[in-house]
């Protein structure tokens, strides 16, 4: 995608799929060409090539794509020679995913236009690139959404945990880590085995010395505990430093969903809050 202006080069190849077709002719006949070397192509390191499910290929800048967790591996992959991940994604459908991207990282996700008619790809995309913020929007489109952000009791969460789930609290905040458990960089094993029903903002510290994590969080957000239950949370006798909390709060607070207000929402449901 690009605006083509007076200035513009097109290096044109011979087509192996299109060749002497005629909507290859058809876009050629339209073209003045002019001689030139070709530009020897340069992949930078930052870019991951993306293939679809139809063979298309698109050069991502990586950081862009970090919201899809599915794909964490190949974008935190170090290597010389370009990296290339395969996608169960159409050409067409995943173009949308990307402009939906750049709308996320612009903060004008909520101002995305959808198209009914491939809603229900791009929904199902979503899922497979494991895009939560991507697959609640389209859930909303489509009429069924329950958000997944709620207020918890510390007992579901153990519950939860104690039927082989996986969430994990800081700062009172519970976070779903069933999905990224493959894609962990320190392995599938290591949280289930150290961070599950305590507080594990001290180990989030401890293996996490970059702020890069941080990025994730949002992904994998459900919710806050009741205030009232917070204290029913295990410490370790370790505790995370006040500099991290103080950055993990800030980092957080555009999006942790407020106590109060859950409260308030809920004793209107119930119509106790009303005269």
């Amino acid at each position: 995608r690009g605006f083509v202006g007076p200035s513009t080069v097109c290096y044109v190849s011979p087509s192996t799929t299109y060749k002497g077709s005629e909507s290859q002719r058809a876009v050629s006949d339209g073209l003045r060409l002019r001689g030139c070397a070709a530009r020897r192509e340069q992949r930078p390191r930052n870019v991951l090539q993306v293939v679809t499910s139809d063979e298309a290929m698109f050069p991502v800048a990586r950081q862009l794509l970090r919201p899809c967790i599915s794909l964490t591996s190949a974008i935190r992959a170090r290597s010389d020679a370009p990296v290339e991940v395969a996608v169960d994604v159409d050409c067409a459908t995943f173009d949308r995913v990307l402009l939906f991207l750049e709308a996320a990282a612009r903060g004008r996700a909520h101002a995305f236009a959808f198209d009914i008619a491939t809603l229900e790809d791009l929904a199902c995309a979503a899922q497979k690139l494991g895009y939560g913020l991507l697959a609640d929007a389209c859930a909303v489109k489509l009429g069924d959404f329950e958000s997944r952000v709620r207020m918890h009791r510390w007992t579901d969460v153990v519950q939860h945990n104690d039927a082989g789930g996986c969430w994990v609290t800081m700062d009172g905040m519970v976070f779903d880590l069933e999905a990224w458990l493959p894609q962990h960089p320190g392995g599938a094993t290591i949280i289930p085995q150290q961070a599950l029903n305590k507080d594990c903002a001290v180990f989030f510290e401890l293996y996490h010395a970059s702020r890069e994590s941080f990025m994730y969080l949002r992904e994998f957000y459900i919710g806050e505990l009741w205030p009232e239950e917070r204290s029913l949370v295990p410490l370790e006798e370790e505790v995370a430093s006040a500099d991290f909390m103080l950055q993990l709060q800030d980092f957080c607070s555009t999006w942790r969903l407020n106590p109060e207000h859950a409260a308030q929402a809920a004793a209107g449901h119930l119509g106790v809050a009303k005269r």
